[in-house]
Formats: structure tokens, C-alpha cells, sequence
């Protein structure tokens, strides 16, 4: 796991390109050639109307035209997979940019290659694998999964006093937990009883308490308000924290990215 991550670093660093589809004109460009990449017949994922908008309550809300919509959806398969993967695969496979030239032969630069187009990139994700969990059932196991990834990035963000990365994580966890619930559908097919998970919820938390108290103690300019919305945060996972898959997801979650 953590090899990955190194080589996921690493990728992300040599990655670093502006946020937006970008036009440029064609001039000079003789050797930009159309790279509809995917040879999976992607229409059915076409912007319908002349917009689209990607709202919730989770993040600030993104808007795209139908041009620049099906671009992406013609460009950056890996947001689209038959057989999902991770995000952090799909965006590692992404390529992160790709350089154009349009129905108007305009170059285009279309990139997700900054950490906001990194963000776009999990919202996106997230936005086209939830269209594939439509079922009402699977609404409470995604809103308990995004408030644990929520929780667990606040307690983090606290301790370390906030910063870019854990801000960005709000965005890109939503995709982590579409992902998840897109596992936990898949295992309802092989449903076998649920465990008794007191002992190990147990042992979760009382090490994660532990892993705050060691961290608070070294730190002279914790403040007690800090203090105060951590053990708040911790009160919400336990209570969301109900049963085997969700224990299992926040460690997971938490081991990762921590």
C-alpha cells in the first residue's frame, strides 16, 4: 500500500498543469490529432441538455457546457470504467491532460492536472458511478460513508492545524466513498451474516484516541477548541459506525491517507 502511494506521489508530482479546458488556437498545431481515446460507445454518457451541473451539499457546485461535458466523457475513460476501480487508480490512468483539436478544429488543452482539476476529477468520478447506484437503498451507506471520510479528515485537519491537503480531501473523498458503495452493492451479492464488532470497535477507538492524545501533547499550541471538535468528531463516527463494513472503510480510509 504504501509503494502505491509513493508511486501515486510521484505521478501526481510530474502531473503539474492548469485546472481548466483551456482553448488555443490551431495554428502551428499540425501534429494535436483528435484523440477520442475510448472505443466504447460513450453516448449514452452525453450532456442531454445545453449544460450540465454537478451539485451537492458536499462540495461547491460544478458546471460544465455540453461541449466541454462530452469532451471529458470522450477523453478520460478511466472516470467512466465498466469495471470501476479506485479513484486513485482511475485518476493515476487518467493521463491527467490531453491535447486536442475539436469539431472546429480548435487545439484544446483538457486538463485535471492541478489539485483543483483533482478534485473535479474525484467529483466527476463520483458523479458518473452514483448515477449507476441509483437504488434508494444505497442513499443512507453513501451519506454514512461520506460523514465518516468527512470526520476522519477533520480529526486529522485538526491536529495538524488545517491545511490545503485536508481541504481538498473534502472534495476527492466523495469519490472514495461512491467507490465504496459501489463495493458494498457488489457485496450484497455474496452477503454472508454480519460479525459482532464491540471488541474491534473498541480497539479502533481507543487507539485513535490514543493517536490524539500523543499528538495533542507534543503540540503546546493545541487549543482547547480544537480539542473540543475533535472528541465532537469522535462522537459522530462512533455513532455512524454501526456494523463490519463501516468499521472496516474508516480504517481503511484512515490507514491510507493518515
Amino acid at each position: 500500500m504504501h509503494c502505491f502511494c509513493l508511486f501515486l506521489l510521484v505521478v501526481f508530482f510530474l502531473s503539474g498543469c492548469n485546472t481548466n479546458i483551456d482553448e488555443k488556437s490551431a495554428a502551428g498545431k499540425s501534429n494535436i490529432v483528435i484523440t477520442k481515446s475510448s472505443k466504447v460507445d460513450t453516448s449514452g454518457l452525453y450532456a442531454k441538455s445545453d449544460s450540465v451541473i454537478i451539485s451537492s451539499i458536499h462540495f461547491d457546485t460544478i458546471r460544465y457546457t455540453k461541449d466541454e461535458f462530452n469532451l471529458i466523457v470522450d477523453n478520460f475513460p478511466s472516470l467512466h470504467s465498466h469495471i470501476p476501480v479506485h479513484p486513485d487508480i482511475a485518476y493515476a490512468q487518467s493521463g491527467y491532460f490531453k491535447d486536442i483539436v475539436n469539431s472546429d478544429g480548435d487545439a484544446m488543452h483538457l486538463t485535471f492536472g492541478s489539485e483543483q482539476g483533482q478534485d473535479r476529477f474525484y467529483i466527476l468520478y463520483a458523479y458518473f458511478l452514483k448515477n449507476r447506484n441509483p437504488e434508494k437503498e444505497l442513499e443512507a451507506v453513501r451519506e454514512n460513508l461520506i460523514s465518516i471520510y468527512q470526520n476522519v479528515n477533520d480529526i486529522f485537519g485538526y491536529l495538524n492545524s488545517g491545511g490545503t491537503y485536508f481541504g481538498h480531501q473534502s472534495n476527492r473523498l466523495i469519490g472514495c466513498a461512491e467507490y465504496d458503495v459501489y463495493q458494498y452493492k457488489q457485496s450484497l451479492k455474496y452477503a454472508t451474516p454480519q460479525s459482532d464488532i464491540h471488541k474491534l470497535k473498541m480497539l479502533y477507538f481507543s487507539t485513535l484516541r490514543e493517536l490524539i492524545y500523543q499528538q495533542s501533547k507534543n503540540n503546546p499550541e493545541f487549543e482547547e477548541s480544537r480539542r473540543r471538535q475533535i472528541f465532537l468528531c469522535l462522537k459522530k463516527l462512533e455513532m455512524i459506525i454501526s456494523n463490519e463494513f463501516y468499521l472496516k472503510k474508516a480504517q481503511q480510509f484512515q490507514y491510507w491517507y493518515y
